[in-house]
């Protein structure tokens, strides 16, 4: 799978509403859409290819937060609208935030697309 680093430089605050127009773009352009966080996306990317039975094309990783819990908030917020949006495209099955780990260092927040 392809790893595109599309990391938008923006306050916490300011993701959700300066990400939302890419967002829809995306869900138009895209079969499935899948919303995660990671500290180490090269990993990620592998277990996403080996644990699930739909191809992805490619892993866009749009934030990168300082810490664990601005990783979690922002992924539940990502998720949320990606579903106000078109929810039948969302393959998350949970809320998000959930699987954010308690180490410290940054954490990058992604979506898998296909």
């Amino acid at each position: 799978m392809e790893i595109e680093y599309g990391i938008l430089d923006v306050k916490k605050w300011e993701f959700i509403g300066e990400f939302e127009e890419e967002l829809e773009q995306l869900l138009n352009d895209h079969e499935h859409i899948y919303i995660g966080v990671t500290m180490d996306p090269e990993r990620r990317a592998e277990q996403h290819d080996e644990g699930w039975s739909l191809a992805w094309d490619r892993m866009l990783v749009v934030y990168e937060a300082y810490t664990p819990r601005i990783a979690a908030e922002l992924e539940r917020a990502l998720i949320d609208l990606a579903r106000d949006i078109d929810s039948d495209k969302v393959l998350n099955e949970s809320e998000g935030g959930e699987s954010v780990g308690r180490q410290d260092g940054h954490v990058y927040l992604y979506l898998l697309l296909r």
